[in-house]
């Protein structure tokens, strides 16, 4: 009787001590899952370029309307304006109303933008200016802001980070670049390089913290069991 009740008594303990690891593996998770996005996130917004342009293609769509370098845009081809084009503009909202011939708009890489947009003056209240460089025409902006006040801001800022698209958020409706809330995260090369060595990292310790209680919690019902 007394071997029995030891071994019973143990065979609790040890149950209690694995749940007891599960629960810690638990809050493991938790806390790598939340320093998974509170990194990434920060990481993203410390890692914006200075600033954002976007080319004026005012000849045709294949214009090489960033400093005249094909190589200076963030993709091959300008974004259409016309009425095939499914993203609206209206150039009154991106300070842009001076212009009157556009075939297009093209995202320019952050290098170049440092140039162009070095004396803009665009700030989080006018996060738009139209500048022109040696006759080329090139829409400066804002870096750090991401909730614009229309539906044409938030698609010339996509233009700018190389993707296309709106979609508005909140009541009363305000807009972000990127036809969904995830459209536009793999464009900018920075945000996205620096922010997948963190998400690898912390999803690696997410599933061992997860794999971890999993096999505690199995061992203590197997042990209860007995």
């Amino acid at each position: 009787t007394t071997t029995t009740t030891t071994k019973t008594t143990t065979t609790r303990a040890l149950s209690f001590s694995l749940l007891f690891f599960f629960f810690l593996g638990s809050l493991r998770f938790e806390e790598a899952n939340a320093y998974s996005h509170s990194t990434t996130s920060s990481d993203a917004s410390s890692t914006d370029p200075e600033y954002y342009c976007v080319g004026v293609c005012e000849t045709s769509v294949a214009d090489a309307a960033c400093g005249g370098d094909a190589a200076n845009q963030r993709t091959t081809e300008c974004n259409a304006y016309d009425s095939t084009s499914a993203d609206k503009i209206t150039l009154s909202q991106v300070g842009a109303s001076a212009l009157t011939d556009v075939k297009g708009f093209v995202g320019c890489k952050e290098t170049s933008c440092a140039s162009y947009c070095a004396m803009s003056g665009v700030t989080s209240e006018n996060p738009f200016q139209l500048m022109n460089l040696d006759g080329r025409n090139v829409i400066c902006v804002v870096s750090g802001k991401t909730m614009f006040m229309t539906e044409s801001q938030a698609v010339m800022h996509a233009y700018s980070k190389g993707c296309t698209g709106a979609h508005a958020m909140g009541d009363p409706a305000m807009y972000m670049a990127g036809a969904t809330h995830t459209a536009c995260d793999h464009s900018d090369a920075t945000t996205t390089t620096s922010g997948a060595a963190y998400s690898s990292t912390m999803m690696s310790q997410n599933a061992l913290a997860v794999s971890s209680a999993c096999v505690a919690s199995l061992l203590a019902l197997l042990l209860l069991a007995c």
